[in-house]
């Protein structure tokens, strides 16, 4: 048996997809129409304005250090990363995808970013956070470096929320059980 999407939506999470609504688009373009700069028709005018915050090609690799050394800056106040942990970012064409991370093990993540389209500044940014700090890259980075067990707790400098090993390889509560929430 096969379902519509929203029959499967509604039987899956009890939610049903909204219709969409010819005049709320019609709202929204007529608002675009006027508070976008230039003549010509609202796509041209669009695309124009998106493209006028696209980073030259000459400066990618000076605008992705920034944002990828500000968002490490930001994350280590909050956590603890791992010694000699990094990133490199390579520029590629011919994907599906806007950028990837490919973590590489010891602390290493290549990023490449697609550049097939135009990267808006606020793209360059999105992905540094997404992709590297706080996002894959570090992800990857802490639960390598922690090895099995409490990793991001470690990293947050705070006392393991799960089970330890007994030293027989039996689990046992956490002796700070009473700090807990209740479950």
């Amino acid at each position: 048996m096969s379902l519509s999407f929203d029959a499967e939506a509604e039987a899956l999470f009890g939610v049903s997809a909204p219709d969409d609504d010819p005049v709320w688009y019609e709202e929204l373009h007529a608002a675009l129409d006027a508070n976008l700069p230039g003549s010509g028709d609202l796509p041209g005018r669009y695309r124009a304005f998106v493209e006028s915050f696209a980073v030259p090609s000459d400066r990618l690799d000076r605008v992705f250090a920034a944002a990828f050394a500000e968002s490490h800056r930001r994350i280590a106040e909050h956590l603890l990363l791992p010694a000699g942990e990094g990133i490199e970012v390579g520029y590629v064409t011919g994907e599906p995808w806007e950028v990837c991370n490919r973590y590489l093990g010891s602390g290493a993540s290549l990023i490449e970013v697609s550049t097939d389209r135009p990267v808006t500044i606020d793209r360059a940014l999105l992905y540094a956070c997404h992709e590297g700090y706080p996002g894959h890259h570090t992800m990857w980075a802490i639960r390598e470096a922690s090895g099995p067990g409490p990793g991001l707790d470690r990293a947050l400098g705070r006392p393991a929320r799960v089970a330890a090993r007994d030293g027989r390889g039996r689990c046992r509560p956490p002796r700070h059980r009473d700090r807990l929430p209740p479950a």
